[in-house]
């Protein structure tokens, strides 16, 4: 597969993931604020800020309302980290790779960008937001199940999982490392800042199912491990570690090169492997060394298989 084509299906679906993270972080911090505006307003925007990678100029977002906030990021495509600048380099990379790309795939892609264009028209009110987020959830949805649906399971299948997944990981790392002190007690008894906690785990799309396996305890140990350890989570690291792996195994399958990426993901997925669920100080290091070794391994990936920049 040329090295061009690799690029773009990667970082097409880098984008992808990116966009939706941030559709659900925005769709979170709107209705924390609807909830619990007196009582936490300035504590979930501080975090909110701080999940969108502590961009310097983020900073001037404290004295906004919600309802600018959202337009910010909902329709203003010059703004570094707004969804419509995310989806029109995913498009970008979709048009270079087109022929790599079922028609499905290349709509519900297409559909994703016309519909963010449809937005810049007119001010989002506060009242249509939940809305929006709505159909911006289920147009990366679509794209989601074209990809798995109507691809063939070929390196052109491999390469746009490893960036969902690279991508994936990278976030949940972030998340967790940003709020990484309250990960610090060792007791497990200890319940933490509940508003928080639940917080960050509907940013990272999995409040119900830990409120299901856990019956809605909130511990330092049970959030650790359900988001580090836990495989049957898919954006738990463990989870999306076995699948860069796995993908890049199936890549790399009979050639006779060393590739420096494959090397780096064995590594991610043996600390993980052997990592004692029951050690939070060593999962706390752990991840932070994951979160290094993920930015690694994107660098290794573009320089093993050749990508253009």
């Amino acid at each position: 597969m040329l090295g061009r084509d690799a690029d773009a299906i990667f970082w097409l679906f880098r984008y992808i993931e990116r966009s939706e993270n941030l559709t659900v972080l925005l769709e979170t911090y709107f209705i924390s604020h609807l909830t619990n505006y007196e009582k936490n307003e300035q504590t979930y925007k501080n975090f909110f800020l701080i999940a969108l990678n502590s961009y310097e100029n983020t900073a001037d977002f404290k004295s906004y309302k919600i309802d600018k906030i959202i337009n910010i990021f909902l329709r203003d495509e010059n703004h570094i980290i707004s969804l419509p600048n995310m989806v029109r380099k995913a498009r970008e990379n979709a048009r270079i790779a087109r022929t790599n790309l079922t028609s499905e795939l290349w709509k519900s892609i297409n559909d994703y960008w016309l519909f963010l264009s449809s937005l810049k028209k007119k001010k989002i009110k506060e009242n249509e937001i939940p809305q929006v987020m709505l159909e911006l959830k289920t147009k990366t949805a679509l794209i989601r199940g074209a990809f798995n649906g109507t691809l063939l399971r070929n390196e052109i299948y491999n390469f746009g999982s490893l960036g969902t997944f690279i991508e994936r990981a990278d976030h949940t790392s972030r998340v967790y490392i940003q709020n990484i002190d309250l990960f610090k007690e060792l007791k497990d008894e200890m319940i933490l800042q509940k508003d928080l906690c639940e917080t960050i785990l509907k940013i990272l799309q999995c409040n119900s199912s830990y409120v299901w396996l856990n019956k809605g305890k909130l511990t330092p140990f049970l959030i650790s491990n359900f988001l580090v350890l836990d495989i049957r989570m898919p954006r738990s690291l463990r989870y999306c570690s076995k699948q860069i792996f796995s993908n890049l195994s199936q890549i790399t399958h009979g050639r006779k090169n060393t590739y420096r990426c494959v090397s780096l993901s064995k590594k991610n997925n043996r600390i993980l492997k052997v990592l004692d669920k029951n050690e939070i100080k060593k999962i706390n290091s752990t991840v932070e060394l994951f979160f290094q070794n993920i930015q690694k391994l994107s660098f290794h990936l573009e320089n093993d298989f050749k990508f253009i920049n």
